[in-house]
């Protein structure tokens, strides 16, 4: 049978070298979309090592910068009210919810802050759980009083000493 050389093509050895060029062109651009893909997981992973860092440090620093604060009226509440106990709204004096006030505040600010993932909650867990439960119960009649005026009022707060 004889071979129909009118519509074949001929490969040269330039016609070779270009297409080994051109596979060699497409290797290199795979590889360098695997190795590109691979430097995206590693600087996504360094950024989600870097946001953790920086949360535990904020963490560290919120509290450092409000503990004198809030101390100094859990202080002078538990001198007047030195158990554990729910203290009555009615025994409470205008000093004594100020205290409460400024206490629950810097609460409810770190609680956002654990909630909106600014601060870490390990953290908090392991330094202010048994004492935010202790308050939360302790100054519950404050509270009550205000959420019945204002249902949003520490809120936060009491969703996070309940996830303690």
């Amino acid at each position: 049978m004889p071979i129909n050389t009118q519509n074949a093509t001929i490969l040269t050895t330039a016609d070779m070298i270009q297409i080994g060029l051109l596979l060699l062109v497409v290797l290199e651009l795979v590889v360098a979309i695997i190795l590109h893909r691979t430097n995206q997981k590693s600087q996504l992973k360094e950024a989600i090592e870097d946001h953790e860092r920086r949360k535990r440090e904020a963490t560290f620093q919120f509290i450092e910068s409000v503990s004198a604060k809030y101390k100094k009226a859990i202080a002078t509440l538990n001198r007047k009210f030195p158990t554990n106990e729910i203290i009555p709204f009615e025994t409470m004096a205008h000093d004594d919810m100020e205290n409460i006030k400024i206490y629950l505040n810097e609460m409810e600010r770190l609680a956002i802050g654990v909630h909106t993932d600014t601060f870490d909650r390990g953290i908090i867990e392991r330094m202010m759980a048994t004492s935010m439960r202790k308050n939360s119960r302790k100054f519950s009649a404050y509270i009550k009083d205000r959420q019945d005026k204002n249902s949003k009022l520490f809120n936060e707060f009491q969703t996070l000493v309940r996830e303690l």
